[in-house]
């Protein structure tokens, strides 16, 4: 995301058009079986006319598909990967609910959560034991535009346990 490249993080208001407009988009998908798995910055387009897009669906499965490649290897960017698809579990809905949730941490702090600067295999192995759960953990601070409801938010889909997150981006 380009925007987020120049301005380092979104303004809350911005972010909140962004989150909702994604987590329509995943709905969707998820009412059709379909699970993206990468959800991240990078597929995320903000149009000049302010309409968000879900880019690159090129990873994407159906959900009664297998997650894993013909080689064993993962598909989806580690620092956005729910603790289930890092550990190769089958694809469901709440697996991009939980990349959600750290595209809107990044949107609003202008960094991914839990991870800085690791390198992919270091990030499959942290991501089943982290979860975020305070507002200082989420590093958004000292800025009166952010609402406190984003932390229930945030945390919710990033959850570790998938069943404690919200079953579908839709919901």
């Amino acid at each position: 995301l380009a925007l987020l490249q120049e301005r380092g993080r979104l303004p809350s208001e911005i972010a909140a058009m962004a989150a909702a407009d994604l987590a329509s988009a995943l709905g969707f998908a998820h009412k059709e079986g379909v699970i993206h798995r990468d959800i991240k910055p990078e597929n995320v387009m903000i149009r000049r006319d302010g309409r968000v897009k879900l880019m690159d669906f090129g990873v994407a499965r159906v959900l009664d598909e297998s997650s894993i490649t013909l080689d064993g290897s993962l598909l989806g960017s580690p620092a956005y990967m729910s603790p289930q698809q890092a550990m190769g579990e089958r694809p469901a809905p709440t697996d991009d609910v939980y990349s959600l949730g750290a595209t809107i941490y990044e949107l609003l702090s202008g960094k991914p959560p839990f991870y800085r600067g690791d390198i992919p295999s270091q990030l499959t192995s942290k991501i089943p034991s982290s979860m975020v759960e305070r507002r200082e953990e989420l590093e958004i601070k000292a800025d009166d535009r952010i609402p406190k409801e984003w932390e229930a938010v945030i945390a919710a889909c990033l959850h570790k346990d998938p069943n404690l997150r919200p079953p579908s981006a839709g919901k």
